[in-house]
């Protein structure tokens, strides 16, 4: 069962210090995605002291950025649970293809939540 969730993720444009995009839920900011002085993406919730990986490299995180807002915009215009479960099946393909899929990582997570009808 796949949700209707409005849950997207914006680039903030510029970059306010390292904050590079935010995770809006019903129109509302809620995560904040960070680049590291390495180069990593990491994500992390108000409500949660832990930081997920996003992206081994912005390059990476964009990819899997545009995955899921697409992904975001398909389900709620697919007219059958049948239509919305190929749409998250292709998701799921598309963050393993990048590279960002892993289960410990913030798709990982998102992709837990897709299956149990969250999001």
């Amino acid at each position: 069962m796949t949700s209707n969730v409005a849950m997207r993720i914006v680039f903030q444009t510029p970059a306010e210090g390292d904050t590079i995009a935010w995770e809006e839920m019903l129109g509302a900011r809620e995560g904040r995605f960070s680049l590291s002085g390495c180069g990593n993406v990491n994500y992390r919730h108000p409500s949660d002291n832990r930081s997920w990986m996003a992206g081994t490299n912005e390059g990476q995180f964009r990819d899997a950025v545009d995955a899921w807002n697409e992904r975001c915009e398909a389900v709620v215009a697919a007219p059958t649970e049948g239509e919305k479960e190929a749409i998250d099946k292709r998701l799921s393909s598309e963050l393993e293809r990048i590279g960002a899929s892993c289960g410990s990582w913030y798709w990982g997570l998102l992709l837990e939540q897709v299956q149990n009808g969250l999001l």
